[in-house]
């Protein structure tokens, strides 16, 4: 979240968090994941239980700038075994790059030679 936040706010360039693997997890500890990027005072809390020093502290830190600023990135499970959060990334490029057709529908403009 962090790299992201840094990337959007120094660049401008438009970010989205991705979870890869997503389907390695139990269904508790990505619940857990996933209300942590969307609540970061419940992240604040678990990094004060489950951690310490300094390395915590600059996490704790570094999230209170998120909080200032407003900056609540989310995170989108992925899963290419369970095809979980495939269409979102699809849906992210094309918003970024301002395509809007499927690029293997045959009505993409851009592609040549499409192959099916």
């Amino acid at each position: 979240m962090l790299l992201s936040s840094i990337v959007e706010f120094r660049l401008g360039i438009p970010t989205k968090n991705f979870l890869s693997k997503s389907d390695l997890l139990d269904e508790e500890e990505l619940a857990k994941i996933l209300e942590w990027s969307e609540r970061l005072e419940i992240l604040e809390i678990a990094l004060y239980d489950e951690a310490g020093g300094q390395r915590t502290e600059f996490a704790i830190n570094q999230l209170r700038m998120m909080q200032q600023f407003s900056l609540l990135p989310g995170l989108t499970p992925l899963s290419s075994e369970l095809e979980d959060g495939l269409a979102d990334v699809l849906t992210f490029a094309q918003a970024l790059f301002g395509g809007m057709s499927d690029a293997r529908d045959g009505f993409a403009a851009d592609i040549g030679d499409e192959r099916n």
